[in-house]
């Protein structure tokens, strides 16, 4: 008792290290009476010198732990100053809700006792609380928790913080939240604060007995002294750790329940106002409407999920996305073609994806397991080409190693010949006699070597017009088009490009560990009056290309490419149309025939650059040149 009081004045004189050894030894030397009062009164001086020190966390310990010793050796005054301390304490930390409780209990001790001394310091602390205060923090703790609730989509993260608030805001010391599980209503723990495993266990088995009890009624219930209470007599949890104050508030939306939050106090009972009833009240349906919120979303994303997936199988054909009537035309073609050993000419501008489809023609054919051959024949010497599609022997000249072709290796599968209008007379007589008779020798050889080889071929040329010029061989255009799959441009299909787009973002987003990103409504106007002369592949560079430019999750019209920005300032010309156009449709024909002409002439008559800064396929141009009667002779009006 001497070592108490010796610590008691050190701490009090401000000397707080020897003052807590002081209080430490005098625990110590108790130890064999650990349910004492004098042992309860050390541990009540152990928290105020923990309080005079700042340590709010110890101090709460000891408080807590002095007054189970007193309430169990039934020591009224030692308890009742344990706790007009602790509402000291509360007060000037601006706990305010708490303080009222713990103030209130030892005001009505302390009267009891008749000793009215420390009745009136209860009182007189009381009234340092400021008037209309509680309502005041009622209302800030209220926006606070709302704008926790907003403040994320992460349930989790919210309901946590959520809870400290109600918390702080309530005096209550634990609290444990439960949801509901939408297919069984079990309910399984959450959130919760200082909490053990036994207490957890207790807290559920208690609020088994309660939950029918909200659910008819709606409301929370409150016990204010738990102790006292006959619901929780044969509580275990409340008589071990002492429990005074007890509510339990159902989170429901509608009818449905969603949960339930768990609240205690194990200092004093708290006899809840009518205010902080209705804050329960006001907090419950915060909760409950971020949990069902929260569901809602988490429902709405995976059916955004199922719908991509779905769009994806149902719009997509292998790698090659396309839900507009062009492409699914184009897959419809493809599905037949596969099955069957026809040639097959794709035809379509650079960057239509004519290398992925003849990868799945072979993908979905009879040879897929066979091997795949791809040969550009422009990106090959044409004095070489003939030697890597088909070989060289030894003795062609000294150090040439003799080497199989692209023939060779394609033996049983498919070879894709890309660009095939580049191919030189003599070497597609060669190829024709491979179609014809599935034979020929090697450059430099002698020997006939067989194959059994389909042909996948691709032109961005109109062969046609070569054959006119007799630039290409007729016999062999009519052995590769034996069933011709035309590739639509970017611009003859621009229905498919938002899908396009969502697809590359996701691509690249994910390639380059971003957030899934959304295109602005801005820039999707851009991408649609751009013209797009390098088609699906410049598109997917174009995206590609913004994601890694973008630091946020939109992408913003800075973020494209400058070509395309350029493109977008590129002045606009105003063409007058006089009196020859009597009609619309023959304004219509007037204006196309002129831009038409324009264009030609600014590139100087090449019919490929015109084509393409027109954003028409180059056939297409001829087609109109010659429905507009456009000849070389002709000067722009």
């Amino acid at each position: 008792e001497a070592q108490r009081l010796l610590g008691e004045a050190l701490c009090e004189k401000g000397q707080s290290d020897p003052g807590i050894a002081a209080l430490a030894a005098a625990r110590e030397g108790l130890e064999g009476l650990p349910r004492s009062i004098h042992m309860g009164r050390v541990l009540r001086s152990l928290a105020r010198a923990h309080w005079l020190a700042g340590d709010f966390e110890s101090f709460n310990r000891y408080v807590r732990r002095s007054l189970e010793i007193f309430r169990a050796a039934n020591a009224r005054h030692d308890c009742a100053l344990a706790i007009l301390m602790g509402g000291e304490v509360a007060v000037r930390r601006g706990s305010l809700i708490q303080a009222r409780h713990y103030l209130r209990e030892a005001s009505r001790i302390f009267e009891a006792l008749g000793i009215e001394d420390l009745r009136k310091k209860a009182v007189d602390e009381m009234s340092r609380i400021p008037s209309g205060d509680h309502e005041i923090k009622a209302v800030g703790s209220l926006s606070r928790i709302s704008q926790v609730l907003n403040s994320s989509r992460d349930l989790t993260t919210v309901l946590h913080l959520a809870m400290d608030l109600a918390l702080e805001y309530l005096g209550a010391e634990r609290g444990v939240l439960m949801l509901a599980d939408e297919a069984t209503g079990e309910l399984t723990t959450f959130a919760e604060r200082e909490m053990d495993r036994e207490s957890l266990d207790e807290v559920i088995s208690i609020s088994g007995s309660i939950v029918e009890s909200v659910r008819s009624t709606g409301l929370p219930v409150v016990a204010s002294d738990a102790t006292q209470d006959p619901r929780f007599k044969d509580s275990r949890s409340v008589r071990m750790h002492n429990i005074m104050s007890v509510m339990c508030i159902p989170l429901k939306m509608g009818e449905n329940l969603l949960g339930i939050i768990y609240l205690d106090s194990r200092g004093v009972p708290a006899g809840f106002s009518e205010l902080e009833r209705a804050f329960v009240g006001a907090f419950a349906n915060q909760v409950a409407l971020a949990i069902s919120n929260a569901r809602f979303v988490g429902r709405l994303y995976d059916d955004v999920s199922d719908l991509r997936l779905r769009a994806a199988e149902r719009y997509s054909f292998g790698s090659i996305i396309g839900p507009g009537k062009k492409m699914q035309e184009v897959f419809r073609q493809v599905d037949k073609a596969a099955k069957s050993t026809i040639g097959v000419l794709l035809t379509g501008e650079n960057g239509t994806g004519k290398e992925l489809v003849a990868g799945l023609l072979h993908e979905l054919s009879p040879r897929r397991d066979k091997p795949l051959v791809k040969v550009n024949c422009a990106a090959i010497q044409r004095d070489l080409l003939e030697t890597e599609l088909f070989g060289i022997e030894k003795r062609v000249a000294t150090g040439i190693a003799p080497r199989s072709g692209f023939f060779e290796r394609a033996d049983g599968g498919t070879i894709f010949l890309d660009e095939v209008g580049d191919m030189p007379p003599a070497t597609q007589r060669r190829v024709l006699r491979v179609l014809a008779e599935k034979e020929f020798e090697r450059v430099g050889g002698s020997k006939v070597l067989k194959v059994d080889v389909r042909v996948i071929s691709a032109t961005n040329q109109d062969l046609k017009a070569m054959l006119a010029q007799d630039l290409f061989r007729k016999d062999l255009y009519y052995r590769l088009n034996g069933m011709r799959i035309h590739l639509p441009s970017l611009m003859e299909r621009m229905e498919d490009l938002p899908v396009l787009v969502d697809h590359f973002l996701g691509k690249y987003t994910e390639l380059n560990s971003k957030p899934r990103m959304t295109i602005v409504p801005e820039v999707m106007s851009i991408l649609r009056r751009y013209s797009w002369p390098g088609n699906v592949r410049e598109l997917e560079n174009c995206v590609e290309h913004a994601v890694v430019v973008a630091d946020g999750v939109e992408i913003l019209p800075e973020h494209l490419p400058e070509e395309i920005l350029e493109s977008r300032r590129a002045p606009v010309s105003v063409v007058r149309l006089d009196s020859e156009s009597s009609s619309l449709p023959d304004a219509i024909r007037l204006l196309e025939k002129r831009h038409i002409l324009r264009a030609l002439e600014d590139a100087d008559w090449i019919q490929t650059a015109a084509a393409r800064v027109l954003g028409i396929h180059e056939s297409t141009l001829r087609k109109k040149m010659k429905m507009l009667s456009i000849e070389r002779t002709q000067k722009t009006a």
